[in-house]
C-alpha cells in the first residue's frame, strides 16, 4: 500500500505556540508509519517562515527543531496543480508534494483560519476545520451568535468593550450571575478565572492593558442545561 505523504504543521505566531509543539510531537509519534509518510512542517514563532524540518521528532517537543542543519524553507505554490510545497536546492526550485496537510497550530495564525485559507488557495488537502468554520469558531462571541441564530440553546451573554469601568462590570454582572468566568474572545481559554465583579475588572485591566490588544468581552452566564455541565451561577467574561 502506498504511504500518504502527510504534512504535519506545528508551531506558528501565536501565544499557544509551545502547545502546537506538544500536540505535534504526540500526534507524529503515534502516526502509523505503514500508512502514512509524515513530513514535518515548522513555522518559526517569530518570523512565522515555514521550514521543512527533518531531524529528530524528540526534539520538537523541547523547542529545539528549528536548527539551520536540520531545516529546510519551504512556501507555498499559487498553482493548484502542484499540490505541495516549493523549496530551493542546489538553485533548483524543487516540489515537496503531499497528499495531505493535518494541521496541529493552535491559537492565532494557525487555527483561525489563516492558514486554512492559504492551505485552500494552494489547492491543498487539509484535516480538520475549513476556512470560515476555523475564523467562526476561533471567535467565542461570534460563534455564540451563530449557534443561538441557529436555535441552539445557548447561555445569555452581555458585550464588555474597553475601557473597563467598575460600574459597568458590576451591572453587566448583576444581570447575569456572579462568579464569571474570565476568558480571552479569540484566544486560549486557559488564563481563565473564576471571579466576581470587582475581581473581573482588575484583572482585565492587568491581562490586557493596552487598547485593541485582545478586543472586546463577553459575560456569560452558564445557567440551564445549555450550560454542558459547568457550574450553576457561573459567567464568562471574553476579551479580545
Amino acid at each position: 500500500m502506498e504511504r500518504k505523504k502527510t504534512a504535519v504543521l506545528f508551531g506558528g505566531c501565536s501565544p499557544e505556540y509551545e502547545v502546537s509543539l506538544q500536540s505535534a510531537y504526540s500526534v507524529i509519534s503515534h502516526m502509523d508509519r505503514k500508512r502514512y509518510e509524515v513530513l514535518m512542517i515548522g513555522l518559526q514563532r517569530d518570523t512565522g517562515q515555514w521550514l521543512w524540518y527533518q531531524g529528530d521528532p524528540d526534539r520538537i517537543a523541547g523547542d529545539k527543531w528549528d536548527r539551520e542543519e536540520d531545516c529546510m524553507p519551504v512556501y507555498l505554490p499559487t498553482d493548484k496543480r502542484v499540490q505541495g510545497f516549493y523549496y530551493e536546492k542546489n538553485g533548483s526550485r524543487c516540489v515537496l508534494h503531499v497528499d495531505l496537510v493535518l494541521p496541529v497550530l493552535h491559537g492565532k495564525n494557525g487555527e483561525d483560519g489563516t492558514v486554512q485559507g492559504a492551505l485552500e488557495l494552494a489547492g491543498i488537502p487539509l484535516a480538520g476545520c475549513g476556512t470560515l468554520s476555523s475564523a467562526l469558531c476561533m471567535d467565542k462571541e461570534l460563534a455564540h451568535r451563530v449557534a443561538h441564530a441557529a436555535g441552539i440553546p445557548v447561555p445569555a451573554s452581555v458585550l464588555v468593550r474597553k475601557p473597563y469601568e467598575v460600574e459597568k462590570v458590576k451591572r453587566d454582572g448583576a444581570a447575569l450571575s456572579w462568579p464569571l468566568f474570565v476568558k480571552p474572545v479569540r484566544r486560549w481559554s486557559c488564563p481563565c478565572l473564576r471571579l466576581h465583579a470587582l475581581c473581573a475588572l482588575v484583572f482585565l485591566q492587568q491581562h490586557f492593558p493596552v487598547p485593541g490588544q485582545q478586543g472586546g468581552g463577553v459575560l456569560r452566564d452558564y445557567h440551564g442545561p445549555e450550560a454542558g455541565g459547568i457550574d450553576s451561577g457561573a459567567g464568562a467574561c471574553f476579551s479580545v
